[in-house]
């Protein structure tokens, strides 16, 4: 059986609010709030959150915050 997730990822129809995507969508939400919440010289910081909410990319992506997004690990 097709998960949602997988669904979503091939651009059909499914349902946001299967628990997986809402979860999902909950911890790259949190992970955008501690990263707007960061000081301009936080930048070990950012690039672990960074990297938490992408999956890599860590040392190589500059995002100036505020920044928001539903999953963030289909952005890299």
């Amino acid at each position: 059986m097709v998960s949602e997730k997988d669904k979503m990822l091939a651009g059909l129809l499914y349902d946001p609010l299967d628990p997986e995507l809402v979860g999902a969508r909950i911890r790259a939400r949190d992970l955008c709030q501690d990263l707007n919440a960061t000081r301009e010289a936080d930048q070990d910081t950012r690039r672990r959150i960074l990297k938490e909410l992408f999956g890599a990319g860590g040392e190589s992506v500059w995002m100036q915050p505020p920044f928001f997004c539903d999953y963030g690990s289909n952005i890299l």
